[in-house]
Formats: C-alpha cells, sequence, structure tokens
C-alpha cells in the first residue's frame, strides 16, 4: 500500500536505487507492528 508506495520514492539514493527493497521494507513494518502490538492496532482483541 502506501508504505510501499513511499519506500518506493523513497529508496532512491543518489545513484544507487534501492526500490527493489520496498516489499521488504512493508514486511519489516508489519513485523515491527506485530511485535510492538500483538493485538492489533486498537489494542482489543477481534
Amino acid at each position: 500500500g502506501l508504505v510501499q508506495s513511499y519506500s518506493a520514492i523513497y529508496l532512491k539514493f543518489g545513484g544507487t536505487d534501492l526500490t527493489n527493497y520496498a516489499i521488504l521494507t512493508s514486511f519489516i513494518l508489519v513485523i515491527v507492528v506485530l511485535a510492538v502490538r500483538p493485538l492489533g492496532l486498537f489494542g482489543r482483541p477481534a
């Protein structure tokens, strides 16, 4: 979604094109959110 789109834009440093890591960035963000908030963003079970 948004993270993948923004990381595809912002992962270009000078002449290096790191847009291949856009999907990896999204996956890492999901892992971090689940590690910090295991019950989800709202903090209660569904």
